[in-house]
């Protein structure tokens, strides 16, 4: 077995600029900020130790164990399904594992296909949202039937086999080394439980990636990148954007396979059931929901099931309601639902006259407002969503002022008193717009294949519904073409978008 290249001073060091302070320490009770307190000398010795680890492939007992601590989250305390348990380890063994994910990650991540999104840099749960949206809203555009399925996999984390892990790890180019250095951890690893400030006594798990652990997610995308792989190998199904067949969309686990007919994802989920169950993985029957998007059809309202799941109309998928109609009301109208709510759980802060009206209105844009927006940037903005968001702030700003509803006070006067200079519409139309950009200026990325893609179809008479680029071409006075070769510069792009006003 050939040894990978020896750890570098430098690489260390880096490693341990980057652990995060103010975290619980594992078994060996020192924190990130001792082990940055040691200086020069510290990294010295880390230094030794990781080399030594790297080269013998013996790993210290301490930095393979850790402490599992069940946090509660609601329900009956009596159920085990309500807690979520966090894994405390050793600071000092991450460093090592920082090294080792940036090696693994030079190797694996462009094998990862442009369908996964978790974990992945530069990229999360917008985007993921904006493609299902996007493909929804052509569909519909272009009278085009699809059919998708929101996949539920019953604990995937926890269920990765080792020995399928070690083999697709080799098959996708990872040098034997770094498997060799990965599956000594793996092996060796151990476990408490922390509970009432009680620990259990040790056990081993023998399956699934470890929890808390910097090399989970890396590993994880490639075990189900194997999977997915495996699952379309010869199947041509799925809807066709821009020359290019989409058959799937995954943010880690919460996976969405998209087929063009009931047969399609008949066949396709046989597959995937199958080839999951090989390797570990089981989809939960009850929370796995299909959707079917035909509007010709209306949707197909008398349809139950399809492919044995459930049909439904709407789905929270990463946070956001997804629904077949392709519009955005739903998730708009719940977010300002969610934001009414945390506002009046804050009343005690709305009345406290210790508090300044500037720290007031601090806390309305860090605890309110961006509940609001989480997503916003995928949004198609309707003039009616408008007037509910511009609601929802002028309540929640007369909230804050302590102004009754009896008080013949208008928007204006309220606007002025507390100094607004950008309106939460606004600032939604500045993140569509800075996002748009970002898109633009990706190259061949998913994002910007469907959101400029063509998919093969005939629009129906009369005007279509709005796009989500139309709003795009309003606010920026400019075609899509023009927009994005504007927004190839970052200066240019952020001056139109300070521009924004409305």
């Amino acid at each position: 077995m050939d040894k990978e290249p020896d750890i570098l001073r430098t690489e260390v060091q880096r490693a341990i600029i980057r652990l995060k302070n103010k975290k619980a320490p594992g078994v060996d009770g020192i924190t990130a900020e001792v082990l940055k307190a040691m200086g020069e000398t510290g990294v010295d010795l880390i230094h030794m130790i990781c080399k030594q680890i790297w080269n013998t492939g013996k790993w210290p007992d301490e930095w393979c164990n850790s402490i599992f601590v069940p946090i509660f989250k609601k329900g009956s305390p009596l159920e085990c399904s309500n807690y979520r348990t966090i894994a405390l380890i050793p600071h000092a063994s991450k460093i090592l594992l920082t090294i080792i994910n940036e090696r693994l990650k030079s190797f694996l991540l462009p094998q990862i296909s442009d369908e996964q999104t978790g974990f992945i840099p530069g990229k999360g749960t917008r985007e993921q949202i904006l493609n299902l949206r996007q493909i929804i809203e052509k569909s519909r555009e272009y009278n085009i039937g699809m059919y998708l399925c929101f996949i539920d996999y019953s604990k995937a984390f926890d269920r990765v086999k080792w020995n399928k892990l070690w083999t697709i790890l080799l098959e996708m180019g990872t040098p034997p080394h770094l498997i060799h250095l990965v599956k000594r951890l793996y092996e060796n690893n151990n476990a408490k439980i922390r509970a009432n400030n009680t620990l259990s006594s040790n056990f081993k798990s023998n399956a699934g990636v470890r929890q808390g652990c910097i090399l989970s997610p890396i590993l994880f995308n490639t075990y189900t990148e194997h999977i997915m792989r495996r699952v379309m190998e010869g199947w041509t199904g799925g809807i066709s954007v821009g020359g290019r067949r989409i058959n799937n969309l995954r943010y880690a686990d919460d996976t969405v396979i998209i087929a063009a007919s009931k047969e399609e994802m008949q066949e396709i989920m046989t597959r995937l059931c199958s080839i999951s169950e090989e390797y570990g993985l089981e989809l939960n029957k009850q929370k796995t929901k299909t959707m079917i998007v035909d509007r010709p059809h209306n949707n197909q309202p008398d349809v139950q099931t399809v492919a044995g799941y459930e049909v439904v109309s709407v789905v929270n998928y990463l946070g956001s309601m997804i629904t077949n109609s392709g519009g955005c009301e739903a998730e708009i109208r719940r977010r300002v639902a969610m934001a009414r709510n945390a506002t009046t759980k804050l009343t005690k802060i709305w009345k406290a006259t210790a508090i300044t009206r500037n720290n007031k209105l601090r806390i309305a844009n860090s605890l309110i407002f961006p509940i609001v927006m989480y997503g916003s940037e995928t949004w198609t903005l309707m003039e009616s969503d408008k007037q509910q968001i511009n609601a929802l702030e002028m309540w929640v700003y007369r909230r804050l002022l302590r102004v009754p509803w009896t008080a013949r006070r208008t928007n204006i006067s309220i606007i002025e008193e507390l100094n607004i200079e950008t309106r939460l519409v606004t600032k939604i139309n500045q993140s569509i717009l800075r996002y748009f950009g970002h898109i633009a200026r990706r190259g061949d990325s998913m994002e910007r294949l469907m959101v400029e893609g063509k998919v093969e179809g005939r629009r129906t008479r009369g005007r279509a519904p709005k796009r989500w680029i139309d709003q795009i071409k309003t606010l920026v006075g400019h075609n899509l073409p023009e927009a994005s070769h504007m927004a190839q510069s970052r200066g240019t792009w952020s001056e139109e978008v300070r521009k924004i006003n409305t």
